[in-house]
């Protein structure tokens, strides 16, 4: 027998499978904009409970997303993304580096090797020589996990580094989750049903949600 990949379900219909396992009144909904009453209250307790689960843990392996970069020639602050050909400072949806990851391709090689890197407050009482062009050897994280390089790179070095993504924010009737779906689709319904149930003292709910 063919296994079949679990389909993902969209923001609404998480909303009325909810609906529908409460026995909240009213009629299935339409939308998750604009509500009002229990519907806006079923349409956030499923957006919330979609962040609990993602912020419950920093090492989900879903949340992982391994960026690969290059440092900008020149200078000793930005990476060179691959997205667009722009200079950025960090991805958009950068939640954290992880430290023990980052790596740098030397001229010549086809095996990366690591990079020291060190916060900004470990390193901010020593003597920087920006004018000393060459491989970096360490990544300095900023404060605000922009990344500055040490050395300057003379030339632009593939870099590859992991890091955890921010939780996806549902906003949109048809968005999903990046919560894998074989998951997803019953545990989101679940916590929001723990919410329900607490917010209207009905711990048959609580109990079933538990399960």
């Amino acid at each position: 027998m063919a296994l079949t990949q679990v389909a993902p379900r969209s923001y609404l219909t998480l909303v009325n499978d909810l609906w529908r396992e409460v026995g909240a009144a009213g009629s299935p909904l339409t939308t998750t904009v604009n509500q009002t009453g229990e519907a806006l209250r079923l349409v956030n307790w499923i957006h919330d409970a979609e962040l609990d689960i993602q912020n419950l843990w920093v090492d989900w392996k879903w949340l992982r997303t391994t960026l690969s970069c290059f440092t900008p020639a020149g200078s000793n602050t930005g990476i060179f993304t691959t997205q667009g050909g722009a200079i950025s400072a960090q991805p958009l949806d950068l939640a954290e580096w992880d430290y023990k990851t980052f790596q740098i391709l030397p001229p010549g090689s086809s095996y990366y090797v690591p990079l020291a890197v060190k916060e900004w407050q470990e390193v901010r009482h020593e003597v920087f020589d920006l004018t000393d062009q060459a491989q970096p050897w360490r990544a300095i994280v900023m404060p605000n996990n922009t990344i500055r390089w040490d050395l300057t790179p003379d030339q632009s070095y593939p870099i590859q580094i992991e890091y955890r993504a921010q939780p996806y924010d549902l906003k949109a009737d048809n968005d999903v989750s990046n919560i894998p779906p074989r998951f997803a689709n019953r545990l989101i319904v679940e916590f929001a049903r723990m919410k329900y149930g607490w917010f209207e003292n009905a711990q048959e709910q609580i109990g079933l949600a538990q399960l």
